[in-house]
């Protein structure tokens, strides 16, 4: 069987559902499910250490540090191993012969710049919800490294051919970096129906609100807290659930979860799942409470904005990731999911019909189709 003609760039060794970012989306969407026009890689970490290994991958004069000063990293640098992975595993993928290649990050395709022939053609798909210099700087990276990352940004962006988004509100988070030319498509996320193993019993006399996520600002953490202590006066039979890592959070009517293996349980008990991003890119875990019908209260900022747009009954969209507007839409929502029937069934039907992980396949496919057989550069 001939080589397919494009490769899905896979630098991501958990590839678990349930991670965040790329890993996660890769893994509910296309693990385990070949396509007619790609082939989803596999992730071979960095080079290895010993010379005779390195010497039967054919890394005759690996230098690490001097690979890293090669792509403008410092030999620190955070995203260091990242990189160098992705270039081992462009390597042993034998991406050259791909003529398109679809990265998930800029980070892979930053990395890989100089080891790609020039009719290749890129793919990018990064899925931050902000720039990822600007979510390096919040992680307190020193200047010359962020630096080096801004430049590798650039780099990945003036490479690409054709730039992918799932929606229009999207491509607004990365308009600085979009060079004149490059072709723009829009290609709606997907996701997996998400399974739950207990029936949790939460008390029936409260309302309960949901939030799953990392807890800094782009995700709008904050605004969900003050949002819900706003509520939570106005109302004390309100509850807050918080299930991910980070600080615990002590406040009359918050209830902290920290991690959880099984985030499904939750989120198929709880009233209403919350999102405030300030900045939004397309959240999985929006489109697996959709995939348990659990109503949706929602800032409809950038690729969120098709929430918004589809006005449905189970999806309660605020124009901003404000906590006035956000506290005001928890009090209009608190009715208890068991007799908010048309709410979940509505939300279901959305994600049955438009979301779930094989009509996002169906739309890949047909997005291949189109670009492996018209040139890159003919619109966008």
């Amino acid at each position: 069987m001939g080589r397919k003609p494009c490769l899905i760039f896979n630098n991501y060794y958990g590839m678990r559902p349930t991670d965040g970012g790329p890993s996660g989306f890769l893994a509910q969407n296309l693990l385990g499910h070949p396509g007619a026009d790609y082939h989803l890689g596999q992730c071979h970490g960095e080079p290895p250490r010993s010379r005779w290994q390195r010497f039967r991958q054919g890394y005759l004069h690996y230098n690490r540090v001097g690979t890293l000063k090669k792509m403008g990293m410092p030999s620190d640098s955070h995203f260091g191993p990242w990189m160098l992975s992705a270039r081992h595993t462009f390597v042993r993928e034998n991406a050259r012969h791909y003529p398109w290649i679809w990265f998930h990050d800029i980070w892979g395709l930053a990395a890989c710049c100089d080891l790609l022939q020039s009719h290749q053609k890129i793919i990018l798909q990064s899925h931050c919800p902000e720039l990822p210099s600007e979510e390096a700087a919040s992680l307190g990276i020193h200047l010359p490294e962020l630096m080096a990352v801004r430049a590798a940004e650039r780099r990945a962006f003036d490479r690409a051919d054709v730039c992918v988004f799932p929606h229009a509100g999207a491509q607004a988070i990365y308009a600085p970096l979009l060079k004149p030319g490059t072709r723009i498509e829009y290609l709606l996320s997907g996701s997996q129906q998400l399974k739950t193993r207990h029936t949790l019993p939460l008390d029936p006399k409260y309302i309960y609100y949901l939030y799953i996520g990392r807890r800094n600002a782009i995700k709008g953490f904050d605004i969900i807290i003050q949002a819900f202590e706003q509520a939570y006066r106005t109302d004390a039979s309100l509850r807050l659930l918080l299930v991910g890592g980070g600080d615990p959070v002590r406040h009359p009517g918050i209830i902290d979860l920290g991690r959880s293996e099984e985030p499904g349980n939750w989120i198929a008990a709880c009233d209403f799942f919350v999102s405030a991003n300030r900045q939004s890119y397309f959240d999985l875990s929006v489109m697996e409470a959709l995939s348990l019908g659990t109503p949706l209260i929602i800032a409809s900022t950038g690729g969120h904005r098709f929430f918004a747009d589809l006005n449905a009954p189970g999806i309660t969209a605020i124009r901003a990731a404000n906590p006035e507007l956000l506290a005001q839409a928890m009090l209009q929502n608190r009715k208890k999911r068991g007799e908010n029937r048309a709410a979940t069934v509505s939300n279901q039907k959305i994600f049955d019909e438009q979301l779930a992980s094989e009509h996002y396949r169906s739309r890949l496919d047909h997005l291949l189709r189109q670009l492996v057989t018209v040139p890159a550069d003919a619109g966008s």
